[in-house]
């Protein structure tokens, strides 16, 4: 080498031996060893317990997403209708009746929303007239409200009418037969307001 080699004062300069030699490393990292603690039952337990959890909630809040999106969305009911809810009705029995009228699609979705909403125990029996394409929401409250369809029977001044004639005036809605026909006087002319059952 000359005064002028630029690798003659670099140690870490040096020439190979041959073009494989260049290419191979001198020496092999040996791999680090996992920690015996990473691998113990307990922690392994630990995080697979974690995950289910982030996974549930995940899972949890997707549905919770798209129960409400369901809930606040319109209903199928194409027209007004009006649904009698018997009495002792449960929340199941509900929301089968709802399904038959054509007034909600997704009972699932209805008894999720009542129970969200721990209308459970304000659900009542009655007759019920629902709007056209009444979300979900809009049908708990009405149940829940208990706005029941009010129904009217007018007593004219001066009518001789029998009782019995009223049962059978306008919607036919009070049922039951009469056992005793009022004595005349005692049904003043006025309009009565009830509502069935």
């Amino acid at each position: 080498m000359t005064a002028t080699d630029p690798n003659r004062g670099d140690p870490k300069r040096f020439m190979p031996r041959s073009p494989r030699t260049a290419i191979e490393p001198d020496t092999v990292e040996v791999p680090t060893r996992r920690s015996a603690r990473a691998r113990h039952p307990l922690v392994v337990i630990g995080n697979a317990i974690i995950s289910i959890f982030v996974l549930l909630t995940v899972l949890a809040g997707f549905a919770l997403f798209v129960g409400t999106q369901r809930f606040e969305a319109p209903g199928p009911l194409p027209q007004d209708r009006i649904v009698n809810i018997p009495h002792g009705s449960g929340m199941r029995d509900i929301a089968d009746v709802l399904t038959r009228e054509g007034v909600i699609d997704q009972p699932w979705v209805f008894i999720g929303g009542v129970l969200v909403l721990k209308a459970r125990e304000g659900l009542k029996a009655g007759e019920y007239e629902f709007k056209a394409h009444s979300s979900l929401r809009d049908v708990v409250a009405t149940i829940v409200e208990g706005k029941v369809v009010p129904h009217q029977v007018s007593i004219p001044e001066g009518s001789d009418v029998p009782a019995d004639r009223y049962a059978t005036i306008g919607r036919r809605c009070p049922t039951g037969d009469i056992k005793a026909i009022p004595a005349e006087g005692s049904l003043l002319p006025d309009t009565y307001n009830f509502t069935r059952g």
